[in-house]
C-alpha cells in the first residue's frame, strides 16, 4: 500500500514516468539540432594540392642490398675459388670440384668429396676420391 501511495503522489505532482521520458527526449532532440547547427559545412569543390609527389624516380635509386642478397653475393664471389690452406691442401666448393683444369693447375691429386651423398665424383679417372 505504501508503494501505491507513493505512486499516487508522483502522479499528482506531475512526475510521471511518461512525462519524464518526454522531457528527456525533447532535450536530446534539441541537442541534436544544436550539434547539427554547429557542424561546419563541407565543401564539395575540389582542392588543388600545393605540391605533387613524383615517385617514378625512386626506381632509379640504388637501394642497400638485403642481408640475404649480401650473403648470396659473397658465396658467388668465392664459389669458384680454390683456397690454399697448406702447401699440400686446398679447399673449394662444387664449382671448383667440377673444374678439371683448375684442379690440375693447383697440383691436386686427391679429392675429399664432403658432399658425396648429393654430388658425384666428377673426374674419377683423373683424381683419387675419398668420400
Amino acid at each position: 500500500q505504501k508503494k501505491k501511495k507513493g505512486m499516487k503522489k508522483g502522479v499528482e505532482r506531475g512526475h510521471s514516468r511518461k512525462g519524464a521520458a518526454n522531457s528527456e527526449s525533447e532535450g536530446s532532440s534539441n541537442d541534436k539540432e544544436n550539434a547539427a547547427q554547429r557542424k561546419p559545412e563541407i565543401s564539395t569543390t575540389p582542392v588543388k594540392p600545393k605540391f605533387q609527389l613524383d615517385i617514378s624516380k625512386t626506381l632509379e635509386l640504388k637501394h642497400e642490398p638485403t642481408e640475404r642478397q649480401q650473403r648470396q653475393e659473397k658465396l658467388a664471389r668465392y664459389e669458384r675459388d680454390c683456397t690454399r690452406i697448406e702447401e699440400y691442401m686446398y679447399v673449394g666448393g662444387l664449382r671448383v670440384a667440377e673444374n678439371k683444369e683448375l684442379l690440375l693447375g693447383c697440383g691436386i691429386t686427391h679429392v675429399v668429396n664432403c658432399a658425396a651423398i648429393t654430388t658425384d665424383n666428377f673426374f674419377p679417372e683423373a683424381f683419387t676420391y675419398k668420400a
